[in-house]
């Protein structure tokens, strides 16, 4: 049995509208010809691809949210504090054991969906938790899946960082679902160079790198801008971060910065889960020039901030995962024109070389980052010519041709009957610093 021709279905974890790098990739499959659908794993409050080659074509969740991927074991509720206990091993190797079989029941029923995946001649899988889901069927259409690892999934949290349970039992368990999956998969994708060093060193196989660069194709112009929903005067300084919460991102020294920085400087978080990030800053003198709950349809994120007049980048290198990042905020920030603050990170260091874009900070402390913000304040644009010239060479064009060079190699490798493990020609072709 083979698939039909030219049809492409990207399955994210997520609502589409909020992951850019879904959007994107589908739109270039869309491009490249393929009948491109995304299947998203809670549903999108709006359809996300208005006005584009791609669609939406089924979700596992609800317009209200809702998800059938297993629940978090931090379940909000009465069973919280129980299931904390129980991470913490308070109830024994017996709670464990009852705790394991319930993650592993969830993962069983995630994996249901793939009865109602529609059939394809390419998948593209962007969580390796969702790669059972189709794994079976396209063996049985003989078509192949690429899977796409936004993250080093496995080193996120550092293993001091998690409850007994999570390191004896959780993380073991996830870790042999993606070493699964990365075995399994036709294709192999990630986001940075050191992303996929890490990744190569876990599992032994190395991904081609596709950044997040930006691509001013897909963007909408919001109803209103970030300043005029803030409610802020012309005479005011706007910083935005932009980008999803992340345990470890410097929020804590970002407001005390802002509480030595003048009055009319603020900060807006353009992104969702900030509410954690800010759990515990209620009384923090600078609170009331912070403005979060500002998520935004990943298409609109750059038009909306472009009438800032900073942007930062606040991750830590808190774990292998972070210290590897180059994340979505860094590219669209620079994609709207701002300069940035941004960590010494490898990753963005050596992408923005030489080029004045802004200021790297060394190591995050609230006077660090409050002079950073004050110098990038105080200076004239002028003083950074070279943010249209990185945008402009940071473009998804470079990186969508390296993605039809790995559909075209999976496909031709699957159509003449064999698969290409390891995609040792392309992995070479990584995106330049």
């Amino acid at each position: 049995m083979r698939g039909p021709d030219k049809v492409a279905v990207s399955l994210t974890p997520v609502a589409a509208a909020s992951d850019s790098r879904t959007i994107r990739v589908a739109e270039s499959l869309a491009r490249a010809g393929y009948r491109s659908l995304i299947w998203e794993s809670v549903a999108s409050a709006e359809d996300p691809c208005v006005g584009l080659q791609c669609a939406v074509v089924g979700s596992t969740g609800d317009r209200r949210g809702a998800t059938v991927l297993p629940r978090s074991i931090r379940t909000a509720g009465r069973a919280a504090p129980l299931l904390t206990r129980a991470r913490e091993g308070r109830f024994g190797l017996p709670g464990e054991l009852a705790l394991y079989a319930a993650l592993r029941i969830e993962h069983r029923r995630r994996y249901a969906v793939g009865r109602r995946i529609p059939p394809a001649s390419l998948y593209y899988v962007h969580s390796y938790e969702l790669y059972r889901a189709v794994s079976g069927l396209a063996a049985s259409l003989g078509v192949p899946v690429i899977y796409d690892a936004h993250d080093f999934y496995q080193g996120i949290r550092r293993p001091d960082e998690m409850p007994p349970f999570d390191r004896r039992w959780m993380m073991p368990f996830f870790r042999r679902r993606e070493a699964e999956c990365v075995a399994g998969c036709d294709g192999l994708v990630t986001v940075s160079a050191g992303t996929a060093d890490l990744i190569e060193g876990a599992f032994g196989r190395r991904p081609v790198v596709l950044r997040n660069a930006h691509d001013p194709r897909l963007d909408q112009v919001p109803a209103r801008t970030l300043r005029q929903v803030v409610g802020l005067s012309g005479e005011d300084r706007l910083l935005v971060v932009a980008g999803n919460y992340k345990p470890g991102m410097a929020v804590g020294e970002l407001l005390d910065a802002l509480a030595a920085l003048p009055d009319r400087v603020h900060v807006a978080f353009v992104g969702h889960g900030y509410e954690d990030g800010l759990d515990g800053f209620a009384s923090h003198p600078a609170r009331t020039r912070v403005h979060a709950g500002l998520g935004r349809p990943s298409r609109e994120v750059v038009p909306f901030i472009r009438d800032a007049d900073a942007g930062l980048v606040i991750y830590k290198s808190r774990s292998e995962n972070y210290r590897e990042a180059l994340p979505n905020g860094f590219f669209q920030v620079l994609a709207a024109g701002l300069p940035i603050v941004y960590p010494a990170l490898p990753q963005l260091v050596a992408t923005v070389g030489d080029a004045r874009v802004g200021l790297c900070v060394e190591t995050f402390t609230a006077a660090t980052m409050r002079d950073a913000v004050q110098a990038l304040l105080d200076a004239p644009r002028a003083s950074f010519p070279d943010i249209a010239t990185v945008s402009s060479r940071l473009s998804w064009m470079d990186d969508e041709q390296r993605l039809m060079a790995l559909v075209a190699e999976v496909t031709q490798a699957r159509s003449s009957g064999g698969r290409t493990p390891g995609m040792k020609a392309l992995a070479g072709q990584e995106a330049e610093s």
